[in-house]
């Protein structure tokens, strides 16, 4: 946990220059799919999971928090460094804390309206007792894709659909990974 905290502070300490548009951003995911936690190993390299579909009701439900600090490399690539809080309802409550660095190209970027789409990697810290899931730190993967458009001379507004996959990695067994599609709406002043 403090490993995490660190990496957490210091991370957002180099997010922070003057120069990065700030966006706030909040949303809800739902779980798509949850593996079983027991690989079948290839070579010791590659490891298959059997996926199971959720059902109706939904086992995986969260709301999270996030602030993206982008800086843009060009005028239609930039780099986010996204510091996130999770509220996870089902399948039992708790916390999931981290930080995604996405990559944003935007296939359309007009003044007055853009569309995106952004992979990302990044770590998380969980507070939740989840049976198929060995370890509390989790990787996580994910690939959004966007609008944005202006609202005011000083606002945008952001909304967005992501594909997320948080797992550990098969650093330990059982790895149960859970693959979500979570919808959030930022502004940026």
């Amino acid at each position: 946990m403090k490993k995490l905290i660190f990496v957490f502070c210091f991370t957002l300490a180099f997010s922070l220059p003057a120069y990065a548009r700030i966006i706030y951003n909040v949303g809800y995911g739902s779980g798509l799919s949850v593996s079983n936690g027991n690989p079948s190993h290839l070579w010791g390299l590659l490891a298959i999971e059997k996926l199971e579909r959720i059902n109706n009701e939904h086992m995986y439900d969260y709301y999270r928090m996030d602030i993206d600090f982008e800086h843009f490399i060009k005028s239609n690539i930039s780099l986010i460094t996204e510091p996130f809080v999770t509220y996870v309802s089902r399948p039992t409550d708790g916390l999931s804390i981290g930080v995604t660095e996405l990559i944003r190209y935007y296939f359309v970027n007009h003044s007055s309206f853009g569309a995106f789409i952004n992979p990302g990697f990044g770590a998380s810290y969980n507070t939740l007792e989840y049976p198929g899931q060995a370890s509390k730190f989790l990787f996580v993967g994910e690939l959004g894709i966007g609008v944005d458009f202006k609202i005011s001379n000083k606002t945008t507004m952001f909304i967005e659909d992501r594909f997320i996959h948080m797992s550990n990695g098969f650093l330990k067994t059982p790895n149960g990974a859970v693959d979500s599609d979570f919808v959030s709406v930022g502004f940026a002043y």
